[in-house]
Formats: structure tokens, C-alpha cells, sequence
């Protein structure tokens, strides 16, 4: 009887282990991949510029360029891309990610974009931003002596000069912007290109 008894919870323990070890893999096959290529931001971008006639320029010399968004899923921002356009290409700027609806900054890195096209930083750990809730993603430089044009940017502009928020693409929609201190303000002037990465 006893070894009936140890024999049944032997096995019981092992089928246990094999359902603990597939629940652990599937967990890991279920996170997706911080995945920079095709993001919501680039597609929302490329097409306003490659469909709808806008305009991609480098402009807009004031130290904070930002936007402003909504998203209607639970998304976790793994990687944020930017090219810097500083003359000296060391030169780090601050990337600001603020809750605006509770008043609160999630997060604040200094990172280095280099030039020549878009570079993707890593935000670890990824930040996790709630559907219905409003934010703003900023990028800072203050680095930017003696030359004031150190501060220009990336950025999508409406043929007319006039933009028309929200724009909206997928899961994402971008409410306004503004481009400010040291300058400015220039509210709803353009979309600075920030790309914003999802892992989901």
C-alpha cells in the first residue's frame, strides 16, 4: 500500500512539474519582442507624409519639442527612436514620458540618437501606459550652446501650416503639440518625430 501511495505521488509531482515547466515557456512565447520596425508612430507618419502630402522637415529651434497621445489598449513602451540633429552627435537629450492625467512623470532618460537617421534607446524597465489615460512624450536640449540651431528637429508639417489634431492610426492617436522654451511657444506647429515603440 505504501508504495502504491509513493509510487502515485511520484507521478503526481512529475506531471506537475512537466504543466509548471509548458506554463513557464508559454508565458515567454506570449512576450513579444521589442520590435522597432513598421511601429504605430511610423506608419501614422509615413503616411501623412507619403498619402496625404505633408511635410517631413528639420526645423523648429526650441530646447522641448513634444506630443501629446491617447491609446485604446494597455500598451508597453520597450524603445523610444530619434536622430538627433546637433552638430556635435554625442550629445544626449532627455526623453520625458509624462501621465498627464495623473500628474505624473513615468519616466526621464538621457540618451544618445547619434545622427544620420533614427536610433532606438531601450526604456528598461518598459513602461506601461493605461488605455483612456492622456500623456506626453518630450524630447529635451538644453546642450545646445553656442549655436541655438542645435535644438531643431525631426517634424511633420501640414502643407498649409495648419494642423488639423487628432490624427489617429491603428491604436494610437496623437491629440496636439507644442514646441517650446527658449523659443516658442508653438503649439499644434507640427508632430516632432519621437517614435514610440510597443512590445504589445
Amino acid at each position: 500500500m505504501k508504495t502504491k501511495l509513493k509510487s502515485g505521488f511520484v507521478y503526481f509531482m512529475l506531471i506537475m512539474s512537466v504543466l509548471v515547466l509548458s506554463c513557464g515557456k508559454d508565458d515567454e512565447a506570449e512576450k513579444l519582442p521589442c520590435d522597432e520596425t513598421n511601429t504605430t508612430f511610423n506608419q501614422l507618419y509615413d503616411d501623412l507624409v507619403n498619402n496625404q502630402g505633408y511635410i517631413n522637415q528639420v526645423t523648429m529651434d526650441t530646447e522641448i519639442h513634444e506630443y501629446t497621445f491617447e491609446i485604446y489598449i494597455q500598451k508597453d513602451i520597450c524603445q523610444i527612436g530619434y536622430e538627433s540633429q546637433h552638430d556635435d552627435p554625442l550629445k544626449n537629450y532627455t526623453i520625458e514620458i509624462e501621465d498627464k492625467t495623473n500628474n505624473i512623470i513615468l519616466y526621464t532618460g538621457n540618451h544618445n540618437f547619434s545622427g544620420g537617421g533614427t536610433v532606438y534607446q531601450p526604456i528598461n524597465p518598459a513602461i506601461t501606459i493605461q488605455q483612456g489615460n492622456i500623456y506626453t512624450i518630450r524630447r529635451i536640449q538644453t546642450d545646445w550652446a553656442p549655436l541655438i540651431h542645435n535644438t531643431i528637429g525631426r517634424l511633420l508639417q501640414e502643407p498649409n501650416s495648419v494642423m488639423v489634431f487628432p490624427y489617429t492610426w491603428g491604436d494610437l492617436t496623437i491629440i496636439s503639440s507644442n514646441f517650446y522654451q527658449n523659443g516658442g511657444p508653438a503649439p499644434n506647429f507640427a508632430i516632432p518625430y519621437i517614435d514610440i515603440v510597443f512590445s504589445n
